[in-house]
């Protein structure tokens, strides 16, 4: 695993025992860039079997984020929708079947959160 950070790609060194936990851009949204979405990418290089158990979970359509610190109310859908679109139409974000770059698309993530 390696994570965009500094503006390069550096291994994440996992412990032993430990779980690697990679957060999304609804925690993002939710904790006001407290937290934030991590750009990534996986390079299995070891002859060993690998395993990865991604879980995706996004509220109810209806739901209304609410930053922290703010009064800004924030439609879980459009969230959910701008996700489907870098997937899927733009193919700037996350999902895409060959090597992730650090694209636009991560670079205005931030810019785009409640102030």
């Amino acid at each position: 695993l390696r994570v965009y950070a500094k503006n390069a790609w550096i291994d994440a060194v996992c412990l032993e025992d430990a779980f690697v936990i990679n957060l999304g851009d609804m925690l993002q949204y939710w904790t006001n860039g407290l937290f934030v979405s991590t750009a990534h990418e996986v390079i299995h290089t070891s002859p060993n079997s690998r395993v990865s158990i991604p879980v995706f979970v996004f509220p109810n359509s209806h739901t209304i984020i609410e930053p922290m610190g703010t009064n800004e109310k924030i439609n879980s859908t459009n969230i959910m929708l701008e996700n489907f679109n870098s997937v899927w139409v733009t193919k700037t974000g996350a999902g895409r079947a060959r090597e992730l770059k650090y694209s636009e698309h991560e670079k205005t993530k931030l810019a785009r959160l409640p102030k």
